[in-house]
């Protein structure tokens, strides 16, 4: 795949990824870096603070592929709480999208299986 392919991709994925915030919710560019190719992108309606410390959601939009925990992603969204007094961050979760990755058979008996029986109606809700 070309690298403007996967500017597009991730162009896109990141385009997906926004549509399924609240619509109300618009996401302000705060960092980026043209030459490593990827944008961050941070939604300011998910602001909470709490005394010194503040929780804040993050998109990490890549053209490049990346890698986090040995998988590999093109879009990344990340919850983080920071400590303003404090001048420190930490995450507390994240979540990476990759347009390329394979489905996989859900296994019979295993807890895939009930969630997504659940998920497609096929179990109770």
């Amino acid at each position: 795949m070309t690298p403007y392919a996967k500017l597009s991709t991730a162009f896109l994925l990141a385009v997906l990824l926004l549509f399924l915030e609240s619509a109300h919710a618009e996401w302000v560019i705060v960092s980026g870096n043209a030459e490593k190719r990827f944008v961050i992108y941070a939604n300011p309606d998910s602001i909470r603070r709490n005394g010194k410390l503040v929780n804040m959601w993050e998109l990490w939009d890549c053209a490049l592929d990346q890698t986090y925990s040995g998988h590999p992603y093109l879009s990344l969204k990340r919850h983080a709480e920071y400590d303003c007094s404090g001048g420190r961050g930490r995450k507390l979760s994240v979540t990476t999208s990759n347009k390329e990755e394979e489905w996989s058979p859900v296994v019979p008996g295993t807890i895939n299986e009930e969630l997504w029986q659940y998920a497609c109606g096929k179990k109770s809700r």
